[in-house]
């Protein structure tokens, strides 16, 4: 979303490659999200399953919000762009204290020291996007940035004692392949 819209908002020119790559990523998407069966018909990707719809949602959101953040970087500075992001949190946190009284405020403290430290890097890890999107392209830095889920499935496998599928590791070279040829600047 940010790759394609960005060369109209920001007047970024998109390559051949580019477009190829974002097809190949979206093909990558669906391999990840299915599941091979003994009779080598791929199950699990639905459409309207409900994960899928968050997922989806989701993408669209970030992708928003990806447009955004360059677009702030234009009128105010990395920092105060972080500082304002971090405010949206603390909205979005009230608003969901308001409205939704199924949550259950009793947090052991080793939940409540990991929730910090993960809002310490995403604040830390926007700060960075925020930085590269003030000197660099939607079209590269987008791509390039949002290859993490590569990283995160390499933690988890030891991590969690999860496992992967060959037509996974495809995927994901495929992936990593995509989002190199997408970040690639041509002058």
């Amino acid at each position: 979303i940010p790759v394609v819209l960005a060369s109209v908002l920001f007047k970024e020119k998109l390559l051949g490659l580019q477009m190829f790559c974002i097809g190949v990523a979206m093909l990558a998407i669906v391999l990840l999200t299915t599941t091979p069966s003994a009779s080598t018909t791929m199950t699990g990707f639905n459409l309207f399953s409900k994960w899928m719809l968050y997922t989806l949602l989701a993408l669209v959101i970030f992708g928003v919000t990806f447009l955004t953040q360059k677009g702030a970087t234009y009128f105010i500075s990395d920092e105060l762009s972080t500082v304002a992001f971090a405010v949206a949190f603390v909205l979005l946190d009230f608003v969901l204290f308001v409205t939704d009284r199924s949550l259950n405020w009793n947090i052991p403290a080793n939940a409540g020291w990991v929730s910090v430290f993960i809002v310490f890097l995403m604040g830390a890890g926007s700060l960075m996007l925020f930085a590269a999107y003030r000197h660099g392209k939607t079209s590269i830095v987008t791509p390039f940035s949002q290859l993490y889920p590569v990283i995160t499935v390499l933690v988890a496998l030891p991590l969690y004692h999860e496992s992967i599928e060959l037509m996974r590791v495809i995927c994901f070279q495929v992936s990593l392949a995509a989002g190199f040829f997408l970040s690639i600047e041509y002058t």
